[in-house]
């Protein structure tokens, strides 16, 4: 289905960027 792969394409992005955003977070505290 071509709607839930794209669903899940998306959650996975959202993911990559959250937890590169976590990352960052950690960069800058430490």
């Amino acid at each position: 289905d071509i709607s839930g792969f794209g669903g899940g394409l998306n959650a996975g992005i959202k993911e990559k960027v959250f937890h590169l955003l976590l990352d960052t977070t950690k960069m800058v505290d430490y």
